[in-house]
């Protein structure tokens, strides 16, 4: 009996505050959340360079396996250059994050400049054969076309959850 009775008070107060009662929400806070998107972001770029050079060699440079540990430290680089001009843009503010889809040009464009960053430095520093240019210019397109797709994943995820 006290157990149904519990029931019926959680559903009628979940009625009462206009909300599902089966919602469920995660105990994350505001200011963790834009190092946690941050900290996504990185991983996915850094998944996309090694996936987009890998892509590349094999396809255009048929005998050529790349150096994994070189991919993962151009990965790191491009990765560390995206989230400090993300947040130069204000692109990890709560707005933002919520909704990616007026801010994609934003997004885009300061993965354009981190990609220009990149080139420099491994112009500038002469790396070895890895980041060639069109490992480069793949892992350009790919990392434009996964940072758009995890950010509007993620804005929608947030606006699901509040």
């Amino acid at each position: 009996m006290a157990q149904l009775e519990n029931t019926v008070t959680s559903a009628t107060s979940a009625k009462f505050f206009g909300r599902k009662a089966s919602r469920r929400r995660l105990p994350i806070s505001y200011a963790s959340l834009k190092w946690q998107i941050a900290t996504l972001d990185a991983v996915v770029l850094i998944a996309s360079c090694i996936a987009a050079s890998l892509a590349y060699h094999l396809i255009a440079i048929s005998n050529s396996i790349p150096e994994i540990e070189v991919l993962a430290g151009v990965g790191v680089l491009a990765a560390a250059f995206y989230v400090l001009v993300a947040r130069a843009f204000g692109l990890y503010e709560f707005q933002c994050l919520l909704d990616a889809g007026l801010f994609m040009t934003r997004i885009i464009g300061s993965w354009a400049l981190s990609i220009l960053l990149l080139s420099l430095v491994l112009f500038l520093l002469k790396i070895g054969a890895s980041p060639s240019r069109g490992a480069v210019i793949s892992f350009a397109l790919l990392g434009a076309v996964a940072v758009a797709f995890e950010r509007a994943t993620v804005g929608a995820f947030l606006r699901r959850a509040l």
